[in-house]
């Protein structure tokens, strides 16, 4: 992930992190979906802004050590990576729409990165 440090754009450096993930967790059969306000950020394309990704994603020894491998550490349900300033809750708080609804798939320089769709976000935003 030391390439991701020189990326400018931090929105950018998020997806692309999330598809680092993505691929390593993809081996033990596991899929992370970003849902939440950071999803909301890339279809406005920056328009809404958060720190954190929400990911949908079971609590087990393969997301801890994918997290781990990847130099992020864990606080509680967050994973934070200093030097890149990433910050990740895994999992999201349970019944995010989206974990069982359809997907959009998105590729960014190759990697693959799983979101709630678009009809989901509206819902959980007009909850929140």
């Amino acid at each position: 992930m030391g390439s991701l440090a020189d990326e400018p754009d931090p929105a950018r450096k998020r997806l692309l992190a999330l598809g680092i993930l993505t691929d390593r967790l993809k081996e033990d059969g596991l899929e992370p979906i970003l849902v939440g306000g950071v999803v909301l950020e890339f279809y406005t394309a920056g328009g809404y802004t958060t720190k954190d990704m929400d990911l949908a994603l079971p609590t087990c020894p393969e997301v801890d050590a994918a997290f781990a491998g990847l130099g992020f550490a864990r606080e509680g349900r967050y994973w934070y990576h200093e030097e890149l300033d990433l910050l990740f809750e895994a999992p999201a708080p349970a019944g995010l729409p989206g974990e069982t609804s359809p997907r959009t798939e998105v590729e960014i320089d190759g990697l693959r990165v799983v979101t709630i769709g678009l009809e989901d976000l509206l819902i959980d935003r007009l909850r929140a």
